[in-house]
């Protein structure tokens, strides 16, 4: 009876641990992109904290890092908080194209966000699921028909 809940426990744990590693994988390429360094530092994920609060505070430095990733793209000036700020018009070219890539992005999540709500709504009809299981999603569902100036709520599409 012990031996089951043990070996759930275990695999919870290890499925945890994949994800820190996945996670600082991500920081570290994004670093190593960003600033170059002469040694590559071996990363160690702490098997004594691998709580839902370390691993968010980890994707929170994986946000900032991808921002600060998108910018430096942009203009290498533009990230450095020290000295002048050259904007000209290759910089706002290249502000431009960046806009225009993320709304690529965000246009191909709200395709699949919109598919997968239609399919889950779908699959509640044909199981007659009560109205308190859906409110849940409710998040979700809500953008099945919204456009794009409607989804302004961040992390909405991830």
């Amino acid at each position: 009876m012990i031996v089951p809940e043990l070996e759930e426990m275990q695999k919870r744990k290890h499925d945890r641990r994949n994800q820190f590693i996945e996670v600082q994988e991500q920081i570290q390429s994004i670093s190593n992109e960003i600033h170059c360094p002469r040694e590559i530092i071996p990363f160690i994920v702490d098997d004594t904290d691998l709580s839902l609060r370390k691993l968010e505070e980890l994707h929170r430095q994986l946000h900032t890092l991808q921002k600060e990733k998108t910018v430096s793209e942009v203009h290498p000036s533009l990230g450095n908080s020290e000295g002048s700020k050259s904007v000209n018009n290759d910089t706002i070219s290249q502000l431009a194209l960046a806009i225009q890539e993320l709304r690529g992005v965000k246009l191909q999540r709200m395709q699949k966000l919109q598919d997968l709500a239609t399919s889950m709504l779908e699959l509640w009809n044909l199981m007659d699921t009560p109205i308190e299981e859906q409110q849940v999603f409710q998040n979700v569902t809500c953008n099945i028909a919204a456009s794009e100036d409607e989804v302004t709520e961040p992390n909405a599409l991830s």
